[in-house]
């Protein structure tokens, strides 16, 4: 990724919570919403980025001066749709957890 993060995503494991800092998505209160057209290398390591805060149980996105953290459960739902199109591909992953806890989500600015 480029300069745009906080954190690179091809350091190792032992960093601190992941950081992704989407440009050019949507932001509200409590939720990122990123869609935009990105070299293949680029959103691979978006995903390394997100598997890497999985792992660790914190993803933490930021933007400008604010920060959403997520913190998933140990048991995490996973979604996923694929599918070949005439011209191209799609394919859709959706993590959802819930662990009765109030720290599944925290915003701060």
């Amino acid at each position: 990724m480029s300069d745009r993060n906080s954190t690179d995503p091809a350091a190792s494991d032992s960093e601190p919570p992941v950081s992704l800092v989407p440009e050019g998505g949507a932001r509200s209160r409590d939720k990122i919403k990123l869609e935009q057209t990105l070299g293949r290398e680029e959103v691979a390591a978006y995903l390394d980025a997100i598997a890497r805060g999985l792992r660790k149980g914190q993803i933490e996105f930021r933007r400008g001066g604010e920060t959403l953290e997520l913190c998933p459960a140990e048991s995490v739902q996973i979604s996923l749709k694929a599918a070949e199109k005439t011209k191209g591909g799609k394919l859709k992953i959706e993590l959802a957890w819930s662990d009765g806890a109030p720290r599944s989500a925290r915003v701060s600015s």
